[in-house]
């Protein structure tokens, strides 16, 4: 009765995003108006930093050069090519502005209560849009994509013959060559795989810990009334930590993938 009287309580959430509205036969969900919320205040956040920059640089200035400065040097470490990392590092950048603030929406105050009836039951108006799979997955073949059709710019004969390494099978002249030969052939089909794989391990880390950090929250919020207020906070402190590693953990992987890419065809 309890357990029974505790999940009434807590409100509905699901991973498929409600549909708000439809414009020009496009359902518009509540992750995409939480993303539309995310980029204006991005857009807000830049202007208003740009507004204020001087050549000596205030506390808050200083708040905002110091993570830009780290995570520049850090993907010009990882991509040794200067001139290629000056062209993607707004990429990555943004990619790291777009998630840190994204994976908070559910932590600001009052935005994640305002509600709309839809069909007589009342749904969230925004929702935190990496907890929709969409978003992530939607990057992450971006980005896998993007870094493969580089690679075979550069050298197509290369970057095909790392994935089909059929070379070495004609090349053969012994049992024991063509025995290394067809485990090379079989090894470059599982790197075919593991380019699948990175797609699922970029989108399926980020929506899993957004998604399971707000539903942590949910629950210890609405588990009764006293747990309203004081016992959520280390929770909501953890998921704001967690958002936070998430918001970089992707696009320093994404650096990785990049330069590992780029390597094997420029080497």
């Amino acid at each position: 009765m309890i357990i029974n009287n505790i999940l009434l309580a807590i409100p509905p959430l699901s991973v498929k995003p409600d549909v708000i509205f439809t414009l020009f036969g496009i359902n518009i969900t509540n992750s995409i108006l939480g993303m539309m919320l995310v980029n204006i205040f991005i857009l807000l956040l830049i202007f208003s930093v740009r507004k204020n920059m001087s050549i000596v640089p205030s506390k808050i200035q200083t708040l905002f050069e110091l993570p830009f400065v780290w995570f520049r040097d850090t993907v010009y470490s990882s991509i040794k090519d200067e001139k290629k990392a000056k062209r993607f590092f707004p990429m990555f950048f943004s990619l790291f502005v777009l998630f840190l603030v994204a994976n908070q929406l559910s932590v600001v105050p009052m935005i994640m209560d305002i509600t709309t009836n839809q069909g007589g039951n009342m749904v969230n108006l925004f929702k935190v849009p990496t907890s929709d799979f969409s978003l992530p997955i939607a990057l992450s073949l971006f980005i896998i994509i993007l870094f493969n059709i580089m690679a075979l710019a550069i050298s197509p004969l290369k970057h095909i013959g790392s994935f089909i390494k059929i070379v070495p099978v004609f090349k053969a002249r012994s049992f024991a060559q063509l025995a290394n030969a067809l485990l090379e052939l079989f090894l470059g089909l599982l790197d075919i795989i593991s380019e699948i794989a990175k797609v699922v391990s970029l989108s399926a880390r980020l929506f899993g810990n957004v998604f399971a950090g707000e539903l942590m929250i949910i629950i210890i919020t609405y588990i009764a009334s006293f747990t309203n207020f004081i016992v959520p906070i280390p929770f909501i402190v953890l998921s704001i930590f967690s958002g936070l590693v998430q918001a970089l953990v992707f696009p320093l992987l994404t650096v990785q993938y990049m330069a590992g890419t780029l390597a094997n065809v420029e080497e």
